[in-house]
């Protein structure tokens, strides 16, 4: 949660530059040629809409087969190679760094957390990148970084949100998995005192009942956004596969707070319904995602707590 009351006082900040380089960077990555690979469920995925499908990149094959080159030229180049440098070619299909790389990238009308809109119901653009390593045949490592474009609190200097995380998932049985992790929410150009940074530890879980995937997520922040001490949030969602590539899914949660006055709102629910289309490499999605916060109990009588029917698209 990352909204606090228009009564606090805030100093102007310039926004670092470096966040829209991020964002930059990020859509380059996901538009760059890539290859997919299903090791185990995506990591760190809350039950509400912050991250998409991924798309993982791998290094350059040898011989320029990426290239415009000719067959011929290519088994000339290899020929050359296993006349000079035999033992190369050996590990020439081999990785550079094991594991797999991904990436994705958003455009959603309403950046939605929990309920709370972090980017004033204005448009949000967001993306990912992500590593992640099978240590066996059970359990994968993964590190990543989201980052997205937010319009906070006026005159906060908060422009981008930069996520790190990092876990692990367990897959239990072929249908049950676990993910343990931590996040760690940064926001450049915000001053320090306003405490706006923090982070969160988290457990996931997913099992696959075939007509539909059910997830339950728990976070708790020992000092959650803007200092306002314990942060404990309970989550669920459900997922069902439809025909024709189409998908229907369901959301809901409870975030609790220890300092309620500094945070500027009560304890509270959020939930949300959708339906989404897989074309291709993009997923398109459309929800009405709702709070049990009224305008009086909003940040001081802000509207970013109201239901909003959001539309996103990823890649």
């Amino acid at each position: 949660m990352k909204i606090f009351s228009d009564n606090r006082s805030f100093s102007p900040k310039i926004a670092q530059p470096f966040a829209f380089s991020s964002l930059l960077l990020l859509f380059w990555a996901a538009v760059t040629p890539a290859q997919t690979q299903e090791l185990l469920p995506e990591p760190h995925e809350d039950v509400t809409f912050k991250s998409t499908p991924a798309i993982a990149t791998l290094p350059s094959l040898p011989c320029s087969l990426e290239s415009n080159e000719s067959t011929a030229n290519c088994h000339q180049e290899a020929q050359y190679l296993s006349q000079e440098a035999p033992e190369a070619s050996t590990d020439a299909d081999e990785p550079i760094i094991p594991g797999e790389f991904s990436t994705s990238i958003t455009f959603t009308t309403n950046y939605k957390f929990r309920g709370i809109s972090q980017s004033d119901n204005k448009p949000s653009i967001q993306g990912t990148f992500d590593y992640s390593l099978p240590v066996s045949e059970e359990v994968s490592v993964y590190a990543g970084v989201f980052a997205g474009s937010v319009d906070l609190n006026p005159g906060d200097g908060a422009t981008v949100e930069i996520d790190f995380y990092g876990g692990a998932v367990y897959q239990a049985t072929e249908k049950l998995y676990l993910d343990f992790g931590g996040s760690y929410y940064f926001y450049p150009g915000v001053e320090s005192n306003l405490n706006y940074n923090y982070f969160e530890a988290y457990v996931n879980a997913g099992y696959d009942l075939d007509v539909a995937q059910v997830t339950a997520s728990l976070y708790y922040a020992p000092n959650f956004f803007g200092g306002t001490d314990d942060g404990l949030y309970l989550g669920g969602g459900v997922e069902v596969p439809l025909p024709e590539n189409f998908f229907a899914m369901a959301e809901f949660g409870h975030q609790s707070i220890s300092n309620n006055t500094l945070f500027a709102a009560p304890d509270y629910f959020h939930w949300g319904l959708g339906v989404g289309y897989v074309l291709g490499d993009f997923t398109l999605l459309l929800q009405y995602l709702d709070s049990t916060l009224s305008s009086q109990d909003c940040f001081g009588g802000r509207d970013i707590c109201e239901g909003r029917i959001v539309f996103s698209i990823s890649r």
